[in-house]
């Protein structure tokens, strides 16, 4: 609906009651992304891996960040981490593909897409 800033003002509230939740702060790193504040979802997405640095969704996100801002090399570092974490997820395993496609790795992604 386009009301990013009161998505992330309720989910600011959230973050209050349970500052200790990586998926709360995981999901406002995806709201700021949303609202195309992509170096402010990048620095939650670090918050969220302090957190937990085994969280896979928070390196998914930080690698998110990185795709937006054209930043391939790290958003393909995150998302592979992200993977690993998540035992092959396939929305990050998707994710990865894609930067590669996007970013001209041509012969990375065919070896990706043939494993």
């Amino acid at each position: 609906m386009g009301r990013n800033l009161e998505a992330i003002s309720e989910m600011r509230k959230a973050e209050s009651l349970d500052p200790l939740s990586p998926i709360v702060s995981a999901d406002m790193a995806d709201l700021l992304l949303a609202a195309r504040l992509y170096e402010q979802s990048a620095q939650q997405s670090r918050k969220t891996i302090e957190m937990d640095p085994g969280f896979a969704l928070g390196h998914y996100q930080l690698g998110q960040s990185f795709v937006l801002r054209h930043m391939y090399n790290e958003a393909i570092a995150e998302l592979q981490k992200a993977i690993a974490l998540s035992s092959g997820n396939t929305t990050f395993a998707s994710g990865l593909a894609y930067v590669y496609a996007i970013s001209g790795k041509e012969a990375r992604l065919q070896r990706y897409l043939k494993a």
